[in-house]
């Protein structure tokens, strides 16, 4: 914390290190409930946080609807990533992807379609 409600956050934008500060006021659903990423179990508000520096960095929140779990990894660490659409892929080829990743220890994540980018609907942001 830098402040009172200010959070600076070490990350990388387009490969350069760059510190992202954002306060502490979260977008919410109800009066305990965010909107987006939720508290943790301790209550702790990194992830929210770090999601309000990741829209920053973005433009907006609703910039960040839709896209790929590796754009986040590189923000964070500024390790190349890949992406596979796997809808494209054998079984087989699948399978050696996931095994080499296992194997060299990469980060991996999985997501699925969901709403992605074509989702029309709004969110009353203040």
């Amino acid at each position: 914390m830098n402040g009172p409600g200010i959070y600076a956050f070490n990350v990388y934008v387009r490969g350069l290190p760059t510190i992202v500060t954002v306060d502490d006021k979260i977008i919410v659903r109800s009066e305990t409930e965010p909107l987006f990423a939720k508290l943790g179990y301790d209550q702790s508000m990194w992830g929210p946080l770090l999601e309000k520096a990741w829209a920053k960095v973005n433009g907006n929140y609703e910039a960040t609807i839709g896209g790929f779990g590796s754009e986040t990894f590189t923000f964070l660490t500024n390790i190349p990533s890949k992406t596979y659409l796997i809808s494209s892929l054998s079984l087989k080829a699948i399978f050696n992807i996931v095994e080499d990743s296992n194997t060299n220890s990469y980060i991996m994540s999985l997501g699925t379609n969901g709403r992605g980018d074509s989702y029309t609907g709004k969110y009353n942001l203040p």
